[in-house]
């Protein structure tokens, strides 16, 4: 069953640990930097839309991140994760819009 207050704490520690500010954040998951805040506090769920992007930008698995699970599980996205939390945080940022780019423009 979803926990919203897991929920809330897992997001805020897994975006403390890659280094995100929850502007960036909000960013990669198309809603306001407000709206991320409000997701860590408690204060209000995601769409399934950006619990799924939640999910995949983490590399941790619903289960983890609805607080149905104590640890999260690796994806094949642990070795870019690691790369990338290894970076300074303007370097991820960086890192952020481009990959923004990239989704938004798509090779044909």
């Amino acid at each position: 069953m979803f926990s919203r207050e897991k929920f809330a704490s897992r997001l805020l520690v897994l975006r403390k640990q890659a280094g995100l500010s929850v502007a960036a954040l909000g960013d990669a998951l198309g809603i306001s930097g407000a709206s991320v805040t409000q997701l860590e506090k408690c204060q209000r769920s995601p769409s399934v839309e950006v619990f799924g992007k939640i999910a995949d930008i983490f590399g941790v698995s619903y289960d983890y991140l609805a607080g149905c699970d104590g640890a999260p599980s690796p994806k094949e996205t642990d070795t870019l994760y690691l790369e990338i939390s290894a970076l300074a945080p303007s370097d991820r940022e960086e890192v952020m819009r481009y990959a923004r780019y990239v989704r938004a423009n798509p090779r044909k």
